[in-house]
Formats: C-alpha cells, structure tokens, sequence
C-alpha cells in the first residue's frame, strides 16, 4: 500500500472510495474514511475496535470503526463509517430527526454521487437500492407468518443498518423499520435520478 500523505495513496484512497463491490478490506476501509474525514474535517481520524458497534469520540477526534467490519460488502463498511462521521456533526445521540438529516446528506455525497462516478455506478446504486426493498419485503413476509431462513435474516440485518437506533425518531417519517428502508431506497432512486437528469440537460 502506498505510504499516506503521497500521490499515489491519494489516487489509492480515491481508487478504494469510489468501488463498492466484492468483500472489503482493512486497506479499503481506511482509505474510505481518509477521504471522507480529509474533504469534512481534516483534523479527525478513523481507529479500529473491538466492539460490535462504531464509536465518535469527540474528545479525541477520532471514529472507531468495528473490525468485523473487514471482509463485509464494501456499502456496508463504508455506511458505518458514514454513520459515525455523522455523529461529529450533531448533538443528536439517539439518531433522531436531526441525526438523520445530515446521514442522508452524506449518504448522497459518499454513496450514491461517488458511486455513479464510476463506470459502475448505475448498477451499483440500484444493488443498494434492491437490498433496501429486499429486506422490506422480507420483513413483510415475517409480519404475515412466515418463515425466514438464515440468509434472509442475515440480509435484514444488513439493510437495517443505517436505521441503528431506536425505532422512534430514526427519520422524520418513519415509524417502522419497513418505512425507514423504503425512505432510504426512495432517497438513492431520487438522487439517482436526479443526477441523471443532470447528465442528460
């Protein structure tokens, strides 16, 4: 890996920002939350850690980010980053309408523009986008009695992740878990969309 503060773990940094598909790595996901703490606030740094959840210390300046997070889809890792980056800008710690506003923002910003700037980015952003409505369907299918088997399970818990918090107060809209992903992949198409439509004037 290229030594930090040169061009070429710019360009890497850059390279790892912007690709979102396979599994991720340790190198990756640092280099992710590099580029998203060099462009919002130059003076915080992303750490690992053992706990199963992120952590913002504004103490020290620094997010934590868990290291089961290695090895998982790159969106994944990289919305837990965003998650806690989130964090530095609000007081809001019980991921209430404040908190979610600004997550949407970066979420454009990180995830859906700096997806579509690659040559994969369409079926990128709608591959997020499908996991949101998958996992609501799912949940619909849980709700009228049926059963669910370890990969779908698994999979709700993953699209679920931006929503971490309590269910009251995780969006302005949202009152169930199934609304706050249908918010979320509401919010990629549009964006997706309007990006487009840019493209295209």
């Amino acid at each position: 890996m290229p030594k930090k503060g040169t061009a070429d773990y710019q360009a890497f940094e850059e390279e790892f920002a912007l690709n979102n598909m396979g599994a991720i790595t340790r190198e990756e996901v640092e280099a992710f939350a590099d580029y998203v703490l060099k462009e919002l606030c130059p003076d915080w740094k992303m750490e690992w850690t053992k706990c199963d959840g992120g952590i913002c210390l504004k103490k020290y300046k620094e997010i934590l980010i868990p290291e089961r997070m290695i090895g998982q889809y790159p969106w994944v890792a990289k919305e837990y980053v965003l998650h806690e980056t989130t964090h530095i800008f609000t007081n809001d710690n019980q991921h209430g309408e404040e908190f979610y506003k600004v997550y949407v923002l970066l979420l454009r910003r990180f995830m859906v523009e700096g997806i579509e700037d690659n040559n994969n980015g369409r079926e990128e952003t709608q591959t997020m986008t499908n996991i949101f409505r998958q996992a609501k369907q799912l949940l619909d299918k849980k709700d009228a009695g049926g059963e669910l088997t370890e990969e779908e399970l698994h999979l709700i818990n993953t699209a679920i992740l931006p929503l971490m918090g309590k269910i009251d107060g995780i969006c302005p809209q949202a009152t169930t878990i199934g609304e706050g992903l249908e918010e979320l992949a509401n919010t990629v198409e549009e964006s997706q969309i309007e990006r487009a439509s840019k493209t295209t004037q």
